[in-house]
């Protein structure tokens, strides 16, 4: 879709689609201030190459300390990739797969900065899984989790996935792909209907952008 100029009704019609979506740009942290937060959702749809690349944007530019964490069973390849990963970032490391040790690390050690979580790739009708890591995120409330999903899925498909994980309580929409997916119209439609914050830099860029190719 081209570019529109104003009063152009498709134009009209692409920001009344933005304005009705809820953007929760990422606030800059201060020296001494922490912030957790954990990436969830089922397998294959970014959740350990998104956390990277928040590590690098959010924590190691901005020169706020990071550590990472991987709770629950990963496979062994998993751990080694974020293990790898962690030591090219030059940010410790640590795995948990009891998610009680978890609970404990993170519990009292006076630690200040952005604390990373991922998770393995939970799938949806995995249900013990699910209600373990609700208990984990009821317990720890000032963690923001991000359900991770894929732009170019179909609504039925994100909406699915949405519902099946609505127990862990996600505060936030994370979509891998955008760049990849036709248009974004699964995208919008789960955004508005979600009534879940997505996390953007710019509100509405990324949409007002695939929606005027």
């Amino acid at each position: 879709m081209a570019a529109g100029k104003p009063g152009d009704p498709q134009e009209a019609a692409l920001q009344e689609l933005t304005r009705r979506i809820s953007i929760a740009p990422f606030i800059e942290m201060k020296a001494g201030e922490s912030r957790t937060m954990a990436f969830i959702g089922p397998p294959g749809r970014g959740k350990t190459t998104s956390l990277i690349k928040l590590a690098i944007q959010r924590g190691l530019a901005a020169r706020v300390p990071v550590r990472i964490y991987s709770a629950g069973a990963h496979g062994v390849g998993a751990q080694e990739q974020m293990a790898r990963y962690a030591a090219i970032l030059g940010v410790p490391w640590h795995a948990y797969e009891s998610l009680d040790a978890l609970n404990l690390a993170l519990t009292g050690d006076g630690w200040r900065g952005l604390a990373l979580i991922d998770t393995p790739g939970i799938s949806p009708a995995d249900r013990n899984e699910l209600e373990e890591f609700r208990r984990f995120f009821s317990a720890r409330p000032e963690i923001e989790t991000h359900l991770v999903l894929r732009a170019n899925a179909c609504s039925a498909d994100i909406l699915q996935v949405l519902t099946r994980f609505s127990g862990l309580t996600p505060s936030r929409l994370l979509f891998t792909g955008v760049d990849e997916a036709r248009d974004p119209v699964s995208m919008t439609d789960v955004l508005i209907r979600g009534g879940i914050l997505q996390p953007l830099r710019e509100p509405g860029s990324a949409y007002q952008r695939i929606w005027r190719r």
